[in-house]
């Protein structure tokens, strides 16, 4: 995130430790209990993904960053994880 998106373009590009506490934090507020059943790694990704999107992609300014950004964490779902979380997102109503 800080080498593709810099303050250089926009001022309140910063991103600090503190965003990634707030990434972490964000997951607790899931049950995943409730869904134990359910929970497999794709959820996880899911929620993991959907949080990364309301905490870096909702601040990026314009389409174009946030293409950018939606290419970034495609490329990091499918390379370390296998997965299409991103994709599976876009087809429903909660993502943008």
């Amino acid at each position: 995130m800080r080498s593709r998106f810099n303050q250089d373009a926009h001022s309140h590009y910063l991103f600090t430790p503190r965003d990634l506490t707030r990434w972490c934090l964000s997951l607790l507020r899931y049950d995943f209990s409730s869904i134990k059943n359910d929970a497999t790694a794709d959820n996880l990704l899911e929620i993991w993904t959907y949080e990364a999107c309301r905490l870096f992609k909702d601040r990026l300014v314009g389409s174009s960053a946030q293409e950018k950004f939606d290419e970034l964490i495609d490329k990091t779902l499918k390379n370390d994880w296998s997965s299409n979380a991103l994709g599976s997102l876009k087809g429903k109503i909660l993502y943008k």
